[in-house]
Parts: C-alpha cells; structure tokens; sequence
C-alpha cells in the first residue's frame, strides 16, 4: 500500500486505543493533578501515548516482514520503542529513580548506533543518531506541559521526514505522524487525556530514528531538519541550560520552559501551541523547499541556521522579559 496509508491507519488505530487508555487510567486513577508546576487547572488522566507505542510496535513488526532485509534494523527500532515507552508507562504508574529511567534511555540510544553499524551509515551518523535519541526522549518529555504542543510538532516533523526519505522508513515516518495526529485528538484544543512519559519518550526516540536514518541518506536533508526542530530546541536547550547554571535540580519538574511561562501568563493553551506550531511549520517549509532545491552549497544551509536560531534565541528572550510579560497582563485586562 501506499506510504501514506500507513499514517491513516495509524491515524484511526491511535484514536481508538487513546480513548480505551483513557477509560483506564480514569479506571486506575491515573490522574495529574493541578499544583504548582502544572499547567492545567482540573484532574486529566495521564498515560494516553501508550496507544502510540503500541501502534507503532505493530508497524514495526509489519515493516520487519515485508522488508525482511531490514529485518534486524526494525526489531532494533522496536527494542528501542518498547524500553522508552515501558519505562515511561513504569513511570506513569509509580516515580521512578533518575538513574533508571536515563540508563534505559541509554540503551534504546544504543539501538540506534547498532542499527547504523548494521545498516552502513557513517560512523559518524551512527553516534549522532544516538546522541540524538537521548537528547530528543529528554526534550519531548520537557516540552510535553500544555495542551497539545508535543504531539502537534512531531506531526509536522514526522509529515516533512516522510516526505523526504526512503522505504522502509517512509511509512514508518507517516504512521509516526498518524499516531502523533490520533493522539492530538484527544489532547488538542483541549485535553482529555495527557501521553504522559510513555508517550513523550516514544515521539522523542521515534524521531531520533527518523532523523538518523534521513541523515545516512542525506546528511544534508538532516541538517535542514534542523529549522522545524528549533522551536523546541531552543525553549527546552537554554531553560535546561539557566537551571544548570542556576545549580538548580535540571532532572526534577518544574514550570519554566517559555511556552509555560506564556501559558501561565495568557491563562490559555491554545494560542501557545499555535504559535508554536507556525513556527515549527515555517522551518518546516525552509527545510522542504532547501531539500526540492537540492541546494549544494553548504555553507548557504549553515547561514541560514544561524539567522534561524538567532531568531528563535531573541523571541525566547524576548518573551521572558518582565517588560513583556506585563505587556501580556495589560492586553488581558
């Protein structure tokens, strides 16, 4: 079938097994409740990304059959995806410890360097790749506070590397999508269910594995996935980076990421995760139109960067400034 097939059955086998996560987390009890690093204001049952890892598992499996040449990369991806998505759903259920959690993202980050030395990427891909999956579990997991902001920017991203790379990866990226929109669903404009930490690790881990795998194909087609992936590179990189050196405790929750800032502020979700959203899809639009270009001069790639996150580091300053959160306070009144 088509690639894109893959993301519509992804799409509605996510929104029905969100909806039965969510009848039993409310079952269990599974529930975050408001407090003081939270960022909504009633009791939402958590937990609702299980639906995404299974979804994808099954993909995973699917692919490894009618790809038996990938076979071994594909149950590499999916050792990855059940470690992150089972600590999480561990995590969900009953706090783990720092080290447990990390070590298991470790190995899943492990996963990806072996599938690169069985795949014949460059070596120097393999290691990014796995850099990347520890990075981008983490950074999901940090963004993942307001209503439908972690689901919606993995849509964009999985949509663009689909769009670009080859089989059997093509149709794991669409189905990447289609789970991230059938969890959206139920998260977006306003939450019903949260993905909770087996969800949040499972989108970051999954487009870890994306990214490498375009990267091997074309490390340029990798780099430029760097523009939509700025949004959240920026918040969650220089909040991670003031609490480090501020010797505050970076591993433990906390409410101080710029899009919780503004939706504390704005007392709304909504125009948050779309503002970030327009901005996701506006690099995202760089980024295809410099991959349709075929552009050869890397250097052209590496100055746009600059400009682009230049850009995203002023807006992220600019929003945490007294002067402009007053601003905000006075168009509310």
């Amino acid at each position: 079938m088509p690639d894109w097939a893959w993301g519509v059955a992804a799409l509605l086998a996510t929104i029905i097994g969100t909806g039965l996560a969510r009848r039993y987390a409310l079952r269990r009890q599974l529930l975050d409740q408001p407090g003081g690093r939270r960022n909504h204001l009633v009791a939402t049952p958590r937990g609702g990304g299980i639906a995404m890892l299974l979804v994808l598992l099954i993909v995973v499996t699917a692919l490894a059959w009618l790809y038996p040449a990938d076979a071994a990369v594909m149950g590499l991806l999916g050792v990855s995806l059940f470690l992150v998505g089972g600590i999480g759903w561990w995590d969900d259920h009953r706090p783990l410890s720092v080290g447990l959690r990390l070590g298991t993202h470790a190995v899943a980050a492990l996963c990806v360097l072996c599938a690169g030395l069985l795949q014949g990427w460059p070596l120097w891909v393999s290691i990014a790749g796995a850099f990347a999956a520890m990075a981008l579990i983490n950074i999901w997991n940090f963004m993942d506070g307001i209503d439908g902001i972690a689901a919606s920017q993995a849509v964009v991203i999985a949509l663009l590397i689909g769009l670009c790379i080859a089989v059997p990866w093509a149709p794991f990226s669409f189905a990447l999508a289609g789970a991230a929109l059938g969890f959206l669903c139920w998260n977006f404009p306003k939450a019903r269910v949260f993905m909770g930490d087996v969800g949040s690790g499972v989108l970051g881990v999954a487009l870890a594995w994306v990214w490498s795998a375009l990267t091997a194909q074309d490390w340029r087609s990798g780099l430029v996935l760097l523009f939509p992936l700025g949004p959240f590179l920026v918040d969650a990189g220089l909040t991670l980076a003031g609490r480090v050196l501020r010797h505050e405790r970076w591993w433990e929750g906390h409410s101080s990421h710029s899009y919780q800032v503004l939706a504390r502020r704005l007392q709304t979700h909504l125009p948050v995760t779309v503002g970030y959203l327009t901005v996701s899809l506006v690099g995202a639009g760089i980024a295809w139109l410099l991959c349709r270009s075929q552009v050869g001069k890397v250097s052209f790639i590496w100055l746009g960067l600059l400009a682009w996150y230049t850009a995203l580091v002023i807006i992220w300053r600019s929003v945490r400034r007294p002067a402009a959160m007053d601003m905000v306070d006075r168009s509310k009144g």
